[in-house]
């Protein structure tokens, strides 16, 4: 299974990011390492400005080394996008998100469920 693709939705792209079940350190380093090489393979100049991502964090637990390996990929992202989206975000992840949003220029929202997050970047 793929941790990385384009979907369409309602005739527009969505760039979805899955980390979803994640809890070992080693799995969660491999799956970003994953999404890394996508977003280099895929992503292209028409896309800046105009990306519209969806990430799912259900069941995994962001800590030390992910964190920075996350930021450092969405540094990597941040010219591409237009609109951010997240669902999965509870407890220590979301101090983790509201640091990363003050810092941003890009925040990112989010949301309790998929359909949700969806339904925002559609708009």
């Amino acid at each position: 299974m793929s941790r990385a693709s384009f979907q369409t939705i309602q005739d527009k792209s969505i760039y979805s990011i899955d980390y979803s079940q994640l809890e070992a350190e080693e799995d969660f380093t491999q799956a970003i390492k994953e999404t890394n090489k996508f977003r280099e393979e895929n992503l292209k100049e028409e896309h800046k400005g105009k990306l519209l991502m969806l990430v799912d964090f259900s069941g995994s637990y962001v800590y030390g080394n992910i964190y920075k390996l996350l930021k450092s990929a969405s540094e990597k992202t941040l010219p591409y996008l237009y609109k951010q989206a997240t669902f999965g975000i509870k407890g220590g992840k979301k101090v983790f998100l509201n640091v990363y949003n003050k810092i941003s220029n890009k925040p990112i929202r989010a949301f309790d469920t998929k359909e949700q997050a969806i339904e925002w970047l559609l708009k």
